[in-house]
């Protein structure tokens, strides 16, 4: 969602029931918003009433969204407690890949980096959420990370050197000051 101050707006849509978080953040877009719903009548509800009304807040308002269907989740449980933002840098990554089942993919990068834990541990650095998507693009990851360092190392060690993405988009998180 694009908007005029993201950090109120996340904080209003964060209070409607169907929205599990809100983030703000740097990229092309304003918000990362995570929308779920028992089934599809009910998500268009949700998107429609809870979403797109904002367009006409004069104060906190929505100019435009982009909606990406979620086929499956994998790492953190898809409820607002697991979405508190814990870490000092937080990044949603989007990217296409190469690989035919975006699925299969998104298990195995969830599997890696459980092994590759060790490893990243002086970083401080793991890669919490991933979700194939129907969109303009196959995938979104959510990084966490104690310092940039730690976020810049999973980024290009364990996605883009995977040779399955052919490319990224980061978006990091904000936090209001």
């Amino acid at each position: 969602a694009k908007s005029a101050n993201a950090h109120r707006v996340s904080e209003k849509l964060i209070g409607h029931p169907n929205v599990v978080f809100s983030h703000a953040v740097l990229g092309d877009e304003s918000q990362i918003v995570l929308l779920t719903a028992d089934d599809p009548i009910s998500l268009k509800l949700a998107l429609h009433n809870q979403i797109r009304t904002h367009h006409g807040d004069r104060h906190h308002y929505i100019t435009g969204t982009s909606t990406h269907m979620v086929t499956s989740f994998f790492g953190l449980n898809p409820d607002k407690e697991s979405f508190k933002l814990n870490s000092n840098y937080h990044a949603w990554v989007t990217a296409n890949l190469s690989a035919p089942d975006p699925e299969e993919f998104c298990a195995l990068r969830i599997a890696k980096n459980l092994e590759v834990e060790n490893e990243r541990l002086q970083y401080g650095a793991k890669i919490t959420a991933a979700a194939p998507v129907i969109g303009d693009f196959d995938m979104f990851f959510l990084i966490e990370a104690e310092t940039f360092d730690g976020l810049s190392y999973v980024l290009d060690n364990e996605l883009r050197s995977s040779g399955l993405i052919q490319e990224t988009c980061t978006h990091m998180v904000t936090k209001e000051v």
